[in-house]
Formats: structure tokens, C-alpha cells, sequence
């Protein structure tokens, strides 16, 4: 299930709400009992709480991303691993270094302008923006395209 902009502008807003849902075991036998919780103290947004959480611990266990980027569960099953995104970034830097772009004198790498027109919440992008100039990520989704613009800010490694 995905998230909304105004979901995802509320979490951001609401670091303690997060940061209370992701001290919840949030498993098979305690999520009645979690959602519940969560309910009580954030009424409707209990359902954006239990998203984030779940999608995070989702995909850190999976070797996706971080455990503190923002994620909902479809983006997370369908996530580059971060050992994947960081190789093909190491190969596309490599061409652009080794191919004409650096023969012709533009500078390479270190002076290309790479383009995700797929980004969904930015695995690919951020380990890009270590190797070129510069990165821009595209998506049908507005929400994942807030969620991989906040991504990028935390780096590879999580904030």
C-alpha cells in the first residue's frame, strides 16, 4: 500500500508519532494490539505510521536501503538492493570516465548530468549522486518522487 503526499508531509511533521510507532514490535501476534495503540494516540494516521514502519524494516532487512528512508511497501518490493544500485552507479561512472565523454574533454563523471526517469523512492539516484554533477529522478507517483527528494538528502548510509 502507498502513501500519500499529505501522509508523507504529516510523518515528517510528526518525527515523535514515528519514532513511538517504530518502538512497536508491529509483528503477526502484536499488530492488533500495536494498530490499536497507534489509533488511539493518531487516529487515521495510524494506517501511514504502520506503512512507513513496516516498509522500512522491510526493506533494511532486505538490504535495500537504510532503515530510516522513507518507503512504503510496494516501493520496497520493488527497490534496487543498495549493492546492486551501487554497482551499476560504479559502471555508468566508468563509461562516462572511460567513454567519450571524458575524450572529448566534458569532464566525465565528475561533470555528468544523470537522469532515473523511474527513480520511485531514489535506491538508483543516491548512490548515482556520489559519482556525477548531478541527479534527477523521475516518476508517475508525486509521492514517491517526495519520498526519493527526502532520500537523497539522507544519503546512502541513512541520516
Amino acid at each position: 500500500m502507498s502513501l500519500t503526499r499529505d501522509e508523507l508531509d504529516w510523518l515528517a511533521a510528526h518525527p515523535g508519532a514515528v519514532e513511538a510507532a517504530s518502538a512497536l514490535a508491529l509483528t503477526k501476534s502484536s499488530t492488533v494490539r500495536d494498530v490499536g495503540e497507534l489509533r488511539g494516540a493518531y487516529g487515521e494516521r495510524a494506517r501511514a505510521l504502520v506503512e512507513l514502519v513496516s516498509a522500512r524494516r522491510s526493506a533494511a532487512a532486505g538490504g535495500k536501503m537504510p532503515a530510516d528512508w522513507w518507503v512504503c511497501s510496494d516501493s520496497a518490493q520493488q527497490a534496487t538492493p543498495s549493492l546492486v544500485a551501487a554497482e551499476r552507479a560504479r559502471v555508468i561512472r566508468d563509461a562516462l570516465d572511460d567513454g567519450a565523454g571524458a575524450a572529448s574533454g566534458s569532464g566525465g563523471a565528475a561533470a555528468a548530468v544523470v537522469a532515473d526517469v523511474t527513480c520511485s523512492v531514489g535506491t538508483e539516484l543516491s548512490h548515482l549522486a556520489a559519482h556525477v554533477a548531478l541527479v534527477i529522478g523521475g516518476d508517475l507517483d508525486p509521492a514517491r518522487l517526495v519520498m526519493a527528494s527526502r532520500n537523497i538528502a539522507l544519503g546512502t548510509d541513512g541520516g
